[in-house]
């Protein structure tokens, strides 16, 4: 395997352990291709008494900064890597069969397999990041992989290290950067691969830890400068819960030919 795993964490030790690397560790991902990116000395202290095992790495505080830390600093340009937050429960992959009805097939995974999948359709396409289907339902996933403009959200993804498209620009430490990225890798490649068929499960909004949280205001304001680089290629709907008008998210525009 020539990619490496990187995990941005910060004051969720025990979390790691019981998530992601627990994840990794039930598709026999070897320990030796793993990075974990810590925030200062301290989180590198508390992580490497728990997990001396594993290549701990200080980095930056807040998600934005380790972020480039990791793809402008640490990573040399070319690198394969695959990018996982530490709260992945599990990856979720939907019944390959269309003649059975839709159900989960997680059983049936083969993740070192995609992975790998996953970068070569990069190098097959010349498209530099691949993601992962955004949302946990079976129902609307698909059993293919497309290569055109898509979201690919933050909390599991991959890349073939092109600093130029990773660089984070918008909002500040705590922006939702996997928008720019999609949008940027658009801008270069053409579009993403996505593995529509592949779901990562975590825990939206978890406030134990993690890299960052948005409010509500704080969150607009960062629609606000995404939409003000790239007013062609995002747009903002308003989400309505129970038949009120809710809040507001940034989406892509469909791009597509119909």
């Amino acid at each position: 395997m020539d990619y490496r795993i990187a995990i941005a964490t910060y004051n969720r030790v025990e979390g790691l352990g019981k998530k992601t690397l627990s994840t990794l560790n039930t598709h026999n991902i070897s320990k030796d291709i793993i990075d974990i990116f810590v925030a200062d000395k301290s989180q590198y202290d508390k992580y490497k008494q728990v997990y001396p095992e594993y290549n701990i790495i200080i980095g930056k505080l807040g998600l934005k900064s380790v972020r480039n830390f990791i793809f402008q600093e640490y990573y040399p340009e070319g690198q394969k890597v695959v990018s996982m937050d530490d709260d992945i429960e599990k990856i979720r992959m939907k019944n390959p069969r269309g003649w059975e009805a839709s159900c989960w097939a997680d059983d049936e995974l083969d993740l070192k397999m995609e992975l790998e999948k996953a970068f070569e359709e990069c190098e097959k396409s010349g498209r530099n990041l691949w993601g992962l289907y955004p949302c946990e339902n079976h129902f609307f996933m698909k059993n293919v992989i497309t290569y055109d403009y898509r979201f690919c959200g933050g909390w599991c993804w991959g890349c073939i290290n092109k600093r130029d498209n990773m660089i984070l620009t918008t909002g500040n430490e705590n922006c939702i950067e996997d928008f720019e990225r999609s949008i940027r890798h658009y801008i270069a490649d053409g579009g993403v691969v996505r593995l529509n068929y592949l779901h990562a499960k975590q825990k939206y909004g978890n406030p134990d830890g993690g890299i960052g949280s948005l409010e509500s205001r704080e969150r607009d304001y960062h629609i606000q400068e995404i939409q003000k680089e790239f007013p062609n290629l995002s747009k903002v709907q308003i989400k309505r819960q129970g038949g009120k008008e809710g809040f507001k998210q940034l989406v892509l525009k469909d791009l597509r030919d119909k």
